[in-house]
């Protein structure tokens, strides 16, 4: 999904945001230095020095691409949970995976090895512009792992914002919202992530009208990542995606038991697919969250109370 992830955002931004008459006022070359280095575009504005000829190109190659992504993989979405190799144990060390090619990354979450430390996870970009997850083991951790939920998911396309750092008061949040179209459809934020390099990370959610174990609706497009106490702040990350009537809500486990590797537990409700897994409480300590058997996993790290596990569900034609 290279090819859909990078042409469609690279040629959305040169046809949908530039006129001719910006291009022909010699703004295309500057075109390589705000669509985010985007090596396709930079290719596609070496074909000519004509402005018709270049506008006429890109226009054309647009529709091309938006066509083989409205046919692309007829079916049902299948998702798949994929880890990354545990990390090094020195700080900001990290563990990265990625999806296939043909899939999409609607989550990124992390783990920590052995009742370790963490840093949270966040989701970056390859030298080719491939979608990774990131996980970043703390100061005195003992390694992490990353968690990528990868799905096969006909007519998808996501992108990934991030929020500016949170305030460092405890429970301090970080924001960010996913537009509530893209590429023509619904987008909602299928996985949250949470990045707090010092150790400081309560959680992350989608935002709701509550906190219950009744899978529910999303009230925004938001997701909310929450810093600790004594924590200079966090960031908040998204999965924003769309695909044909896509629909997203969410579900909160029980709470888990209040010692290190205690874990909470979830599954999304019947005829809904897991396409995020979060961990989440008020009190710090989190080892993490993952999925396995399409069940959504959040892992305690001691904090003595308790943390919850939060399953983003979707579902679609």
């Amino acid at each position: 999904m290279y090819f859909v992830h990078t042409f469609v955002a690279c040629l959305m931004v040169l046809t949908s945001v530039l006129s001719k008459e910006q291009i022909a006022e010699n703004k295309v070359r500057n075109v390589r230095e705000t669509s985010f280095n985007c090596d396709v575009c930079n290719r596609v504005l070496g074909i000519s020095d004509d402005v018709d000829d270049v506008f006429k190109y890109l226009k054309t190659f647009r529709n091309e691409v938006l066509d083989k992504l409205d046919n692309n993989g007829k079916g049902s979405p299948v998702c798949s949970t994929r880890y990354g190799p545990t990390s090094d144990t020195n700080d900001d060390d990290t563990s990265v995976v990625t999806c296939l090619e043909d899939e999409f990354l609607t989550g990124c979450s992390s783990v920590a090895i052995e009742g370790g430390k963490r840093d949270g996870e966040r989701v970056d970009f390859s030298d080719n512009g491939t979608p990774i997850c990131v996980a970043y083991n703390a100061a005195g951790g003992t390694g992490v792992k990353s968690v990528a939920r990868c799905c096969k998911w006909p007519g998808m396309l996501c992108y990934y914002p991030v929020s500016a750092r949170s305030s460092g008061g405890d429970d301090d949040v970080a924001e960010v919202e996913c537009d509530q179209w893209f590429h023509r459809r619904p987008t909602w934020p299928t996985g949250c992530s949470i990045h707090g390099p010092w150790n400081n990370v309560d959680g992350v959610r989608p935002e709701s009208s509550g906190i219950t174990t009744e899978q529910h609706a999303l009230s925004e497009r938001v997701c909310l990542a929450q810093n600790a106490y004594n924590g200079p702040g966090v960031y908040s990350s998204a999965a924003c995606c769309s695909a044909p009537s896509l629909e997203c809500q969410v579900k909160y486990s029980e709470q888990s038991g209040p010692d290190s590797g205690d874990e909470a537990q979830v599954d999304c409700d019947e005829g809904w697919i897991m396409t995020g897994c979060n961990v989440f409480t008020y009190w710090t300590i989190t080892n993490g969250a993952y999925i396995q058997a399409d069940t959504c996993h959040a892992v305690n790290g001691g904090n003595g109370n308790y943390v919850l596990a939060v399953a983003t569900c979707c579902r679609g034609e």
